[in-house]
């Protein structure tokens, strides 16, 4: 602290004798060369002294409007909430337009300064741009002849503003055309005036006046090559997002982001307070550079403006990418950095921020976030353009609704709080600043259109996305881009606004017709389709015939997929009132059962298009599945079911239920997996379904989903079911080979809460955080409140404490979830028996027995059909329910007669009294609010050997990578484990180092802590990872660095409720087993619940014996790491308050 301060004195000391120094030579020019060697204050000194004296003259110079340009340039970078910043540079631009300019006088080296102005005005989001663009245009009309300077301004997209929706900013055009008339607009005078740039600009620009160009993957040379190139890639990310092209997308994004990176660390010496110490002095000697039109460069504050611009696409797309930890990571970073320095930028990202909060759950977050950012926002008054303030104001307005629409636990909505922001959204997407060439039909008359187009020559929204394709005026262009925004954000209002009306049709008594559910799908469907997107409606007509087209490179792709989910949902949802009826009266006979198969049609396209778009694709994957599950098996005797007309589509089957409920389940995927989960068009998907059948891994897959909520809500209405609940359970078993089972049955009753025993304790109960949310936060909750108590229970467990109880109550709770939940379904969750001498003994007395009965066998005659074989892997109590038999022949298994069934019963009795003949493994891919329950321990459970993995594509990749399709394999010899790092449990280092070492495991303790480089390299290089420690040892090694592995350890994490799922709102969970799956491990050990430490301890010396055992064994032996951990949970004195290890991965084999 001494030191500290002796510095600072010493420092004011230094400043003090410099300022003596510099009275000395009292000139302005002296001052000027002073301010470019100091630090910012001084420099700032310096430099208001210098503007002290020149404005004591008569006229106001040149170098007074410099010197004020110095001045902005210091301050912005000392104190950038400075009023003085703008100050300063108006007063220059003052200056500057009431000078004449003249050719042999004007140095042409001021175009560098100018264009800093023009930089650092764009960034800041001044309205004075429009100021400098003048005196620019003046200066280059005097120095350069025929305009060639334009090409320039374009390059370093200097004509339009920090985040513009638009290259072209309205205050550039203003000023071009007001120059040089209506010549300036057309294409052939920019495609000239670019011509003679290098052709990564020439590209960009060709890019803008068609989309529909062939991308290509420009070469970067230099700093300039560089900083066009990034530009290209951002706008191509943009537009490929706006598609539905996610993946696509994101890879351009994280092209321009790393180029702008690289151009950032070469200006900025602190990226922290983004001060360019070694540029400032470039900036303020301008005068001293050599003037040549092709060598101007980026400003370094473009440089920053880039940055920002890609740090917000990437937060965005990530968001769009179901990437939440990663949208929250570049929308944080770009908030803090500039909620100060640039405030307008600042909005962007605290509102795209709050979007993400809401969609998480996270709603204090977002309350707090919508709150600021609208405050600020109404403080603000200065705007580069008009369209960017209200796009950036129906954006805020839009994503502050956000926060009533996914309120579930929060206080009462008042529905005056929600009109009022609804209108004050629409009214700044409906504002007449809007109206332009392209938006509406009174002004678009000259864009040619397309004769042979569906809408008959009445202007649809594809007839004008053609005709500007087509256009000469690049005004055009401008206004097309605009438009798309504008109706993007629309549509987007009116999806959310319909979501609200639905969830609380109670408190919407009253409202006006403007804001009903009706009026939100008929302007949701004019965005889409109408040339005209102000008129009041389009005909239904259109944009029935429209939809029923090929939409490939529709711009507004997503915002299409979520309406025609939407129509879909809120049709059979009215179909008791005349809401659907009315929407579609054109149609025959105005019934509901005829319009479905359409209807159905649009909610496939609706999977099709969203497949990149992880929370929307998965939404309407589950409905798809929901309605093709309660479908196949009941049209044949409902004859009432509205979804008889939709039988001729040929997806009432269990192969189609079964394919789109797997696909309503890939949480968390890899960008390059995303592409994977259904074609680009639907006229495609019926041969992809086919593959996907043929790709099924030999290891029964058994898919889990629980459907409640408004989902469940709708399944009531749609079926007359005697529970109360409303509340269903979605199961499919998957194999290779095999007939694929689909079943949807209903949850007959809740297990409810009991007695919590620990109120005692009610501030530890306050402080356990729970990881699926808070009380009644998920759907499953309402169904099983009981496992909260319980889990409330196990966090309160102490040392020595009697676990009895619990332990009951964990028993029985699991107990009646079976009955309840799975009833005589719980056979499915069943592996087929394992290839044994038993097995095959039972398959050789049973062929003598079925001899002659072709139907029993496969084609060539001599082996069993698989149907025959899937019957002989279940289990005699199987084949005892006659409902279970049932549900196979309902799945096109053959039926056999009372006699055959007997047979194979008596064979499986026998099978089953031979201990040594164990089961095949399955793998359960659960819904993410199911995969906090102990579904390993259900008792059809407790002698299989069970996986989890968060998707049936998961399972593909992994697979995938092995050779004949064997199963992964680790050696434990190649092994290594970091022991009690944080020094708090040393009973367990006790227990297990000198173990672990005896078996040649490296062992690393609190002592010597791997670094994360380390870390990598040893993941990377063993085999197998060991952690035993509190949670999940995110502290020594940050799980993100994972993502950047291709390969893997298998992880044994040896830590409290490190396998648990923390549920993140309509984000795929937080679990910390996903990481390793992603770097490629092959198998990951976690647990469920907290367990006290001694059991942990025990429990992993039990499966540390049981794996090196099995190592040593001869060569051949087949045991899994399943296997063993189920031996090892065996061991536990308490069955399932002390088991709570689970495995995610893959069957994975031991050497």
């Amino acid at each position: 602290m001494e030191a500290q301060i002796k510095y600072i004195d010493y420092a004011k000391t230094m400043r003090e004798r410099i300022l003596q120094t510099l009275a000395v030579d009292r000139t302005p020019f002296s001052w000027f060369h002073k301010s470019k060697e100091l630090g910012l204050c001084v420099s700032v000194n310096c430099l208001s002294l210098a503007i002290e004296s020149l404005e004591s003259t008569e006229t106001k110079s040149h170098e007074l409007a410099v010197a004020y340009c110095f001045r902005a340039f210091c301050t912005q970078e000392d104190d950038p909430k400075s009023k003085r910043v703008l100050e300063d540079i108006n007063s220059a631009i003052k200056i500057w337009l009431n000078m004449d300019f003249y050719a042999e006088s004007l140095p042409k080296h001021q175009i560098i300064l100018y264009f800093h102005v023009l930089d650092l005005l764009s960034l800041k989001g001044c309205k004075e741009v429009d100021g400098i663009y003048r005196i620019i245009f003046r200066l280059f009309d005097v120095c350069i002849a025929n305009q060639d300077w334009l090409g320039q301004l374009w390059k370093m997209r200097r004509t339009g503003h920090a985040f513009c929706a638009s290259p072209m900013s309205e205050p550039f055009l203003d000023t071009l055309l007001s120059r040089y008339g209506k010549d300036a607009q057309s294409t052939s005078f920019w495609l000239q005036k670019v011509s003679n740039e290098d052709e990564n600009t020439i590209a960009i620009f060709k890019q803008f006046i068609n989309p529909s160009n062939q991308i290509v993957d420009l070469e970067r040379a230099g700093a300039e090559a560089s900083f066009t190139s990034a530009y290209y890639y951002y706008d191509l990310a943009d537009r490929l997002a706006g598609m539905g092209h996610v993946v696509e997308a994101l890879s351009y994004a994280r092209k321009a982001f790393a180029i702008r990176v690289k151009l950032l660390t070469k200006t900025f010496v602190d990226k922290k307070s983004f001060q360019f110490f070694r540029t400032r002095a470039n900036i303020m000697s301008y005068d001293e550079l050599e003037f040549d039109l092709k060598s101007f460069c980026p400003s370094p504050w473009k440089i920053l403006e880039c940055y920002f611009e890609s740090n917000l696409q990437m937060g965005v797309i990530q968001d769009l990418n179901g990437d939440r930890i990663n949208a929250l990571r570049f929308l944080t970073r770009g908030k803090t950095i500039c909620e100060e320095r640039f405030p307008v930028i600042g909005l962007a990202f605290s509102s795209a921020l709050g979007k993400v909060y809401c969609k998480e759950q996270n709603l204090k977050s977002a309350k707090s976030e919508f709150r600021d950012t609208l405050a600020l926002f109404k403080c603000m008054e200065d705007f580069p353009c008009k369209k960017c303030k209200l796009r950036l104001a129906g954006t805020i307005f839009q994503n502050s609704l956000l926060f009533f629409y996914n309120r579930k636990t929060a206080s009462p909505v008042k529905v005056c709080d929600v009109v009022e922001e609804y209108k004050v959204a629409h009214s700044k997407l409906n504002d007449s600043e809007w109206i332009n060439s392209i938006s509406c039909n009174d002004y678009n008359s000259h864009l040619e259109v397309n004769m042979n187009c569906i809408c008959k020559t009445s202007g649809c929204w594809q007839c004008l996305l053609r005709g500007v394709v087509k256009s000469t005026s690049v005004i055009d262009f401008v206004h097309l881009k605009w438009e798309s925004v504008r109706r993007r954000l629309s549509l987007q209002l009116f999806s959310g606004l319909g979501k609200f009306l639905e969830n609380n049709t109670e408190l919407t008594d009253g409202i006006s017709e403007d804001m009903s559910l009706l009026n939100c799908i008929l302007q949701s469907m004019s965005l889409l389709v109408s040339g005209n997107a102000f008129s009041p409606a389009i005909s239904t007509d259109l944009f029935l015939d429209t939809m029923g087209q090929d939409i490939t490179g529709f711009d507004l792709s997503v915002e299409l997929a979520e309406l025609l989910y939407n129509i879909f949902w809120w049709c059979l949802q009215a179909r008791s009132d005349r809401t659907s009826r009315t929407i579609f009266s054109d149609l025959a006979e105005n019934d509901l059962a005829k319009n479905l198969p359409r209807l159905l049609s649009w909610l496939v396209l609706a999977f099709v298009t969203s497949r990149e778009v992880p929370v929307l694709f998965q939404k309407v994957a589950k409905l798809l599945a929901m309605i093709c599950s309660l479908n196949y098996a009941t049209l044949d005797h409902d004859k009432h079911s509205p979804f008889l007309s939709c039988r001729d589509l040929g997806y009432f089957t269990p192969e189609w239920a079964s394919y789109f409920h797997q696909a309503s389940l890939g949480s968390d995927m890899p960008s390059s997996t995303k592409r994977n989960l259904a074609p680009q068009k639907v006229a495609d998907l019926g041969s992809f379904v086919k593959s996907f059948f043929e790709r099924l891994p030999s290891t029964p897959v058994i898919c889990l989903s629980v459907i409640g909520g408004s989902y469940g809500n709708l399944l009531q209405q749609l079926v007359s079911t005697d529970s109360s609940l409303q509340a269903w359970i979605l199961i499919t078993r998957l194999r290779s080979n095999r007939k694929p089972i689909n079943l949807l049955l209903p949850i007959p009753e809740m297990i409810e809460g009991g007695k919590r025993d620990w109120e005692k304790n009610h501030e530890n109960v306050e402080s356990w955080l729970c990881p699926w949310g808070s009380e009644g936060s998920t759907e499953i909750e309402d169904i099983i409140p009981e496992y909260r108590i319980i889990m409330e229970g196990v966090h309160l467990l102490e040392q020595h404490a009697d676990v009895r109880p619990l332990d009951n109550r964990l028993k029985t709770f699991i107990g009646r979830l079976e009955d309840l939940w799975f009833g005589y379904a719980k056979y499915l969750l069943l592996g087929e028996w394992s290839s044994s001498k038993a097995l095959n003994s039972v398959y050789d007395r049973l062929r003598k027995k079925f001899k002659g009965k072709k139907k029993l066998f496969n084609q060539y005659g001599k082996a069993f059909s698989f149907d025959v074989i899937s019957l002989i892997g279940s289990s005699k109590a199987a084949l005892n329910e006659k409902r279970f038999l049932s549900l196979l022949h309902t799945h096109g298994i053959v039926q056999l007669t009372h006699h055959e069934v007997e047979c194979i019963k008596k064979e499986l009795q026998i099978l089953e009294s031979i201990k040594t003949v164990e089961r095949e493994p399955i793998i359960f891919v659960l819904e993410p609010q199911v995969q906090m329950l102990p579904m390993e321990h259900l008792p059809i459970m407790r002698n299989q050997e069970a996986y989890r993995m968060p998707s049936l594509w998961s399972i593909f990749e992994i697979m995938k990578k092995q050779p004949n399709n064997q199963i992964p394999s680790i050696a434990p010899k190649e092994s290594f484990a970091l022991l009690n790092p944080d020094k708090s449990l040393p009973l367990a280092e006790k227990m297990l180092l000198q173990q672990l070492i005896e078996k040649g495991v490296m062992v690393r303790t609190h002592e010597d802590i791997p670094s994360h480089e380390e870390f990598v390299e040893l993941l990377k290089a063993k085999n197998l990872y060991i952690y035993v420690g509190h949670n999940t040892g995110k502290n020594y090694f940050p799980l993100h660095l994972l993502r950047e592995l291709r390969g893997c350890a298998a992880a044994f994490l040896m830590g409290c409720a490190n396998g648990s799922a923390r549920l993140k709102g309509c984000y795929a969970p937080y679990c910390v087993p996903l990481y390793y799956l992603h770097a490629g491990s092959p198998v990951v050990i976690c647990t469920l619940w907290e367990i006290l430490s001694g059991e942990s301890a025990s429990f992993t010396n039990r499966l540390i014996e049981l794996l090196f055992q099995e190592s040593s064994k001869e060569p051949g032996s087949t045991c899994t790491i399943g296997a063993l951990l189920q031996r090892a949970r065996s061991g536990s004195t308490f069955k399932y308050v002390d088991a709570p290890q689970i495995c995610y991965g893959v069957p994975t084999g031991i050497i």
